[in-house]
Formats: C-alpha cells, structure tokens, sequence
C-alpha cells in the first residue's frame, strides 16, 4: 500500500462501533480511510483512524465503507500552508446525512432527490454530522477547499459538484464561512462558484441552500 499512515482520534461515544473496512483494487493503488474500533486485535494502539494514499490525485476513490455505506474520497496534495496530503468528500447527500439526522433527532428534512448534496444544514449540525462519521473527519479548510478548485486540472467543478449548495468550511466561532454556490444565487454569482465566498455567517443558522463536505487527513 502507497503512503500509509496512523492518525489518532477519539469519538464522542467510545462505545460506538462503527463498520469499516478497507478493499485493495487489483492494481494495489488505494484511497481510503478506516477506523479500528477499540478491540482491534492487529493494533496496539486504539481508536485508529489509518489513511492509505493513491497516486493519481483529484479521483474518488470509493474503498472507505462506514456505516454499512461507502464513502467517496478524493486525494489531494499538500500546498502552501497545508503540510500533508488530504481527503475531501463530494458535497454530502441526503442519502448520506439523514441517517444522521434521524438518530439525533434533528429538525432536518431532505430536499430533492436522495443523492442531491444535503441542504439546509447549519454549521453546527455539519461538525455533528463529522463526529458522528468516524474520528478525525471534519470540515474542510478554506486553504484546502481552494486547493481542491487549483489543483483540479481536467476535473470540471460539475465533477466536484461545486456550485450545488454553498459549503460550510472550518472557521473561528461566530465567523461562519461559506464557499462555492446553488441555485438560489443570482447567475452572476453561480457563474463563478469557484471563487464566491460568504463570510460572517451564525453557525447556528441552517439556510436553504447550506451544505458541506468532509475532510480528513
């Protein structure tokens, strides 16, 4: 396997068992992030979150299953101030997020059909929604999202589904940060969801057209 390495994280509810697993291609290449529960006899370390690069960079992988489910990832390289490789999701869909939203009893439904990126999720319900996941996912950075638009080469932003809800990114309290677009934003700005940025934004507020994506490396 290409550049496996261990990062350590710890779930909210120690007692959770999450279903993980990692399937090799028959070329050997691999993408994929897997978490060992605590009885994980090949570890002595616990609560392992491992991550296992693949060389072409900016392709989903789909070898991550949580949840019973799989969990496309993309690699993308390290720049500027971000020291390492990481993975970023698709937008995350309402196939994706209801489960969620229905264990914790969140005032949430889906809108459209049940792989259109999930919408009116407030910052807040989308770092819930990473912690819920696996250890060691949470939102992206803005230096890493912007990384995703400048290293993607031939992938079109409908590939990378930009453009379809404006993404929460990681950001200080109270200074909610918001990038890409959707349809309820004006053509202007939906012509340029590569670079639009909403700022100042409450983390508590969960608009129409919010969604987000995960990230970890």
């Amino acid at each position: 396997m290409v550049g496996a390495k261990e990062v350590s994280g710890t779930g909210q509810d120690d007692s959770r068992r999450y279903s993980a697993s990692v399937r090799t291609p028959a070329d050997g290449n691999i993408a994929a992030v897997v978490w060992c529960p605590r009885e994980c006899p090949e570890h002595k370390s616990k609560q392992t979150v491992h991550v296992f690069s693949h060389p072409e960079y900016g392709k989903p992988c789909r070898e991550l299953v949580l949840h019973g489910r799989e969990w496309p990832l993309r690699l993308w390289r390290k720049d500027g101030a971000i020291g390492e490789d990481f993975f970023l999701s698709d937008p995350i869909s309402n196939r994706e997020f209801e489960p969620y939203a229905r264990e914790k009893g969140l005032a949430w439904a889906p809108r459209g059909a049940p792989d259109d990126p999930a919408a009116g999720v407030s910052r807040t319900m989308a770092e819930g929604f990473c912690t819920w996941l696996a250890p060691g996912f949470r939102l992206p950075t803005e230096a890493q999202w912007t990384a995703m638009i400048k290293q993607r080469e031939k992938t079109t932003l409908q590939d990378l589904r930009v453009g379809e809800v404006l993404e929460w990114l990681a950001g200080e309290e109270g200074d909610g940060v918001l990038r890409g677009g959707s349809a309820r934003l004006p053509e202007s700005i939906r012509a340029h969801s590569d670079s639009f940025r909403l700022s100042g934004q409450d983390p508590a507020v969960a608009a129409l057209d919010f969604g987000f994506r995960v990230a970890i490396s």
